[in-house]
């Protein structure tokens, strides 16, 4: 998840989108569908920086679909924040938002 978080926040969101795709794969967790909606966020904003806004709005869909059971946060992630976000980047061209690093926290305490 790290190298998803750290490859996102670069804004390299294909590369971020191929590693967690790597994982999610073989996970066989029952919160698959919550790796794949961020699968898919990274795609949407993918497709936003190669400015195909209509691509990106219809995988930001499939995303918000994945997500909705996850809402509004889970495993460290603030997902409501995240899409908002996302679809203003998309809709209205602002920044594409930054995720924190889940494991922040642990390296704290």
């Amino acid at each position: 998840m790290g190298e998803f978080v750290r490859l996102f926040n670069a804004r390299e969101f294909f590369e971020a989108h191929d590693a967690l795709e790597e994982f999610w794969q073989e996970y066989g967790g029952g919160d698959r569908t919550f790796y794949q909606g961020l699968i898919q966020v990274a795609v949407a904003l993918e497709h936003a920086q190669r400015g195909n806004q209509k691509g990106a709005r219809g995988v930001l869909n499939s995303a918000r679909h994945r997500l909705q059971p996850y809402l509004p946060h889970y495993e460290g992630f603030d997902l409501t924040r995240l899409l908002q976000q996302a679809s203003r980047c998309i809709e209205e061209g602002e920044e594409p938002p930054y995720l924190p690093d889940p494991g922040a926290d642990d390296e704290e305490a």
